[in-house]
């Protein structure tokens, strides 16, 4: 799966980008009502973080988890497909750091060693 984040729900990728999350938050949150998508979750999670609201990020991250399980940034990274020094900028300061601060593990948890009997 290739993600592109700057097609992907673009207005509320751009809203989140250029630090209006409030804008990004209630655009999110009414295509929550009709029909969700992991994606909008992500947008939450990160906006919700960089407001500075705990609470709600973690409710959109847990929900993210739901729908994406096994979700984790540097899967995000590396599904982002190319883009320009600028977009990856904002990126990285915006959606990647707010995931970061609303607890977004960066790397799939470890396996189970298996142990035989």
């Amino acid at each position: 799966m290739h993600l592109n984040l700057r097609t992907t729900r673009d207005t509320r990728v751009g809203a989140v980008h250029i630090i209006r999350y409030a804008e990004a938050i209630d655009s999110c949150v009414r295509s929550t009502a009709h029909a969700p998508e992991w994606t909008d979750y992500m947008l939450l999670t990160a906006a919700y973080a960089m407001r500075g609201d705990a609470n709600n990020a973690a409710l959109a991250r847990d929900e993210l988890m739901k729908r994406r399980p096994g979700f984790y940034i540097g899967w995000l990274v590396n599904e982002s497909g190319p883009m320009d020094e600028r977009t990856r900028h904002q990126r990285d300061t915006h959606l990647i750091a707010g995931l970061r601060k609303a607890g977004v593990a960066e790397s799939p948890p470890p396996r189970a060693a298996s142990v035989r009997p």
